[in-house]
């Protein structure tokens, strides 16, 4: 089993980052490769919640079907998925509360690839450093994410202005 660990510090409080982590249905919107998010719940709230995400990965379609295993509100989302025989992978939310309205967002991703031929081909195909550079371009979006939605709230509070209150 390999594995990914990424970091951001997002200047936003733990419950506007979590707001966004538990509601998967957003996926698309800071995950550029994920092209839809299928089956969700509202929001992750308990073990064995399930949804489906259709993405794209080396010019073909794909969807995985991930299984929320552990989760404590505005600290930790764990869920399990796999996308092909032979290949599987936890994926881990951490929030850490850094002070001043500003969070430490985690994310480590154990996998495994699958052993003779194909995991050749995957090596080959730089699946390993194509998934670390996936996983801080997801953290990057949700940092973008976060901030630009607490910018929008912020605006929408202004007098005179239009949007949400």
């Amino acid at each position: 089993m390999a594995a990914i660990c990424r970091y951001v510090d997002i200047d936003a409080p733990v419950a506007d980052v979590w707001a966004l982590l538990e509601d998967v249905r957003r996926l698309p919107e800071f995950s550029d490769s994920t092209l839809e998010v299928r089956d969700a719940p509202e929001r992750l709230t308990e073990p064995g919640q399930r949804y489906v995400q259709v993405g794209r990965l080396l010019g073909k379609t794909y969807s995985s079907t991930w299984t929320v295993v552990d989760i404590e509100p505005q600290r930790r989302i764990q869920s399990r998925g796999s996308v092909a025989p032979g290949v599987s992978y936890c994926l881990t939310q951490n929030l850490a509360d850094q002070g001043a309205e500003r969070t430490r967002l985690e994310i480590v991703i154990d996998y495994t690839l699958p052993g003779g031929v194909l995991g050749r081909l995957a090596d080959r195909a730089g699946i390993a450093a194509r998934a670390e550079r996936e996983a801080q371009q997801v953290l990057d979006g949700v940092k973008r994410t976060v901030e630009a939605d607490i910018r929008d709230t912020r605006r929408a509070g202004e007098p005179g202005s239009r949007g949400r209150p």
